[in-house]
């Protein structure tokens, strides 16, 4: 079992950060004051999974937009660089995620992504999302809507299987 997320963007170049540097007098490192977008400078974007048995967490750092193709190839290496030397035996992977962005339950190109990671590697994979506002909630909220309650329903997650992915 895996659960992935992205996190937030992050602009790569000398800016100003908080700390120290000792530097000697009268030459400092010149930095950006400010972090406006920057068409000729980069971002990254570091998208992880954490591995819930090994209790072990890795990162893959894309450069592009936050993506379905990001998403799915942040799996795929986690599988090839991680997760089949540590489950060789394995047939099924469960990845929980978050309901929305590159990973949300609305995202074709997710699924799809998905659907040819199984096909790629024999697993079959079920993804189970988080509803939104889920987590420790305090006992003054209201109670969830019952629409909102019924995607919260463990039995009806996204399975994909080899040949192809079929929501149930």
């Amino acid at each position: 079992m895996i659960s992935v997320d992205a996190k937030k963007k992050e602009q790569v170049g000398e800016y100003a950060q908080a700390g120290r540097e000792w530097r000697p007098k009268g030459d400092p490192v010149r930095v950006r004051d400010h972090g406006f977008a920057d068409r000729d400078g980069g971002h990254a974007i570091p998208y992880g999974i954490y591995d819930v048995a090994a209790n072990t967490g890795f990162v893959n750092v894309g450069t592009g937009g936050n993506t379905a193709a990001l998403a799915v190839e942040s799996v795929r290496r986690w599988w090839q660089l991680a997760g089949q030397d540590a489950y060789p035996a394995a047939t099924r992977l469960l990845v929980t995620c978050d309901a929305g962005g590159s990973n949300g339950w609305r995202n074709r190109a997710w699924k799809a992504g998905l659907a040819a990671l199984a096909a790629e590697t024999g697993l079959e994979i079920t993804v189970c999302h988080f509803p939104p506002g889920t987590g420790p909630a305090p006992a003054s909220w209201p109670r969830a809507p019952a629409a909102a309650a019924a995607t919260a329903n463990p039995a009806s997650p996204t399975t994909c299987s080899p040949p192809g992915c079929a929501s149930t």
